[in-house]
C-alpha cells in the first residue's frame, strides 16, 4: 500500500488537500490544494498555476512522509503566493498530520508570512 487518491480537510476546515492521482514509481501525486484564508480571500492551487506534490515511505511501508508546494501569481504579476506543506502519517491515511508555511507579497509592498503547525487533516 501507499498514499491513496482522496481528500484530506484540516482540523479548523480551512485547507483542504485533494490528491487525484498517485505515481508510485517516483513518488509524486497530482491534485489540488485549496486555502480559505489567503490575504487575496479564497484560493485553490492546481497544476496550472504551480501546484507540486511528493510522498515516500519507509521500509516495510509502515509510514510516509508527505510534501506539497503551491505557487500562484496572477498574470498582472500584481501579487505572489507561495504555500508550502510537509507532513506524515501511517501508510494509506486516514489523517496526516502537517505544518506548513504561507508567503504572500503585493506591488504595493506588502510582505507577509505566515505559518501552520501541526494541523491534522482528515480523509473524507
Amino acid at each position: 500500500m501507499a498514499l491513496s487518491t482522496g481528500v484530506f480537510v484540516s482540523e479548523d476546515g480551512k485547507h483542504k488537500l485533494t490528491v487525484t492521482s498517485v505515481n508510485v514509481n517516483n513518488g509524486t501525486f497530482e491534485g489540488t490544494f485549496t486555502a480559505l484564508d489567503t490575504p487575496v480571500g479564497d484560493i485553490t492551487y492546481d497544476a496550472t498555476v504551480g501546484f507540486n506534490g511528493g510522498w515516500d515511505y519507509l521500509q516495510g511501508q509502515l509510514s510516509l512522509a508527505v510534501r506539497v508546494t503551491c505557487r500562484h501569481r496572477p498574470s498582472n504579476w500584481g501579487y505572489v503566493i507561495f504555500d508550502s506543506w510537509v507532513g506524515c502519517s501511517s501508510n494509506n491515511p486516514s489523517k496526516i498530520l502537517m505544518s506548513g508555511a504561507r508567503a504572500y507579497t503585493n506591488t504595493a509592498g506588502v510582505r507577509e508570512v505566515f505559518s501552520f503547525d501541526n494541523v491534522t487533516f482528515t480523509r473524507q
